[in-house]
């Protein structure tokens, strides 16, 4: 889609303008990241509970700060509790607990077994007031299941996503990239997040479908993350089966929104906007799973230090109706102030000063 001339020339002057160490934006816009240097996991998760305002938190979800692997299926959880990360030994960070105890939470579910999350990160949450337990498994997959299991027993969705990197790429994003927009769908429909290997459906996966209640799937990606052979599978098995899936992990994440009823963002009241390309996005990803159910607002992605032309399109097809309607959040960003900026200006919205 050709950008409107006038857009066009916004942003050419924003690429332009040096972004101050320390931007705000207007009120439309919550912007989590405040500089051009993305702070560590820990304090974006916390930004994130920060801005999400869930009633009555007697539960949160805790992760592990420096690994995505037992964090992939964690969506289905935030439809009532925020995502935390916590380093995987060591001490609970001093803002880490101040948000604990600004939540007032009772129970701590924690992702992942003590190779994950140390017992001593365990004694400390409970030496805070909180029960804990655990889910995990012997694998990423296993821990997705016990998730599915214990969490989300009764749905009749799963969605399927692909649990590492295709064989010898040196992208390990590819592993997370696809479930970023889906962590936010898994949150707001209670479908829980299974994995598999790309060229076989992986067989605790299989087992787990096999006897479990569900009828549908909803494979995230194309065939390069999830091939056909684990689609025909999952149709043998009596599966009634939808890809979701465009030819970049960034299409990949409008797919998903148009699941959720939101070709583009004329749909929606409010959109989120997180990084997609780098190694460390995965947590504002999934740590926004919780903002994207509570306020319904799909989650798409950013590529380094631009916007891809799908997520463009999809933002600038509300018309520029939001800048015509009031006040109100219209954007979450989980990005640099720049990217966050691009966003605003390709929906429409004013430009910041």
């Amino acid at each position: 889609m050709r950008l409107p001339p006038v857009l066009g020339m916004v942003l050419l002057v924003m690429a332009a303008t040096p972004v101050s160490s320390q931007s705000s934006f207007p009120a439309d816009t919550i912007a989590i990241v405040k500089t051009e240097e993305t702070p560590p996991n820990v304090e974006i998760a916390i930004a994130l509970s920060e801005a999400t305002p869930l009633p009555d938190v007697r539960t949160i979800v805790v992760g592990r700060n420096d690994e995505f692997a037992d964090s992939l299926a964690s969506g289905v959880l935030q439809a009532d509790k925020p995502l935390l990360l916590v380093p995987g030994e060591g001490a609970v960070p001093e803002d880490l607990r101040a948000e604990i105890q600004r939540l007032g939470p009772e129970r701590a579910i924690l992702l992942g077994g003590t190779a994950a999350i140390a017992a001593e990160v365990e004694a400390e949450l409970a030496a805070m007031g909180l029960a804990t337990e655990r889910r995990a498994g012997g694998s990423r997959f296993e821990t997705a299941i016990a998730i599915a299991t214990q969490d989300a027993p009764e749905a009749d969705t799963i969605i399927l996503s692909r649990a590492f990197p295709a064989p010898g790429a040196t992208d390990p994003t590819q592993a997370f990239a696809d479930t970023l927009a889906a962590a936010g769908m898994s949150a707001d429909s209670g479908w829980p997040v299974l994995l598999t290997e790309t060229e076989r459906l992986t067989a605790s996966t299989r087992d787990y479908l096999a006897t479990s209640g569900a009828t549908r799937v909803e494979i995230i990606g194309g065939t390069a993350a999830i091939g056909q052979a684990v689609e025909d599978e999952l149709v043998a098995m009596g599966m009634a089966v939808e890809r979701l899936a465009g030819p970049s992990r960034a299409a990949t994440a409008v797919a998903i929104a148009d699941k959720r009823g939101a070709a583009d963002a004329d749909e929606v009241a409010q959109v989120i906007l997180v990084q997609g390309q780098e190694q460390t996005s995965w947590a504002g990803g999934y740590a926004a799973a919780a903002h994207s159910a509570l306020f319904d607002a799909p989650i798409v992605l950013a590529s380094t230090d631009t916007l891809p032309q799908e997520t463009i399109d999809f933002l600038a097809g509300n018309g520029a109706r939001w800048a015509q309607e009031g006040t109100g959040v219209r954007l979450t960003c989980v990005t640099v102030p720049s990217l966050c900026e691009e966003a605003r200006l390709a929906l429409g919205l004013p430009p910041s000063q």
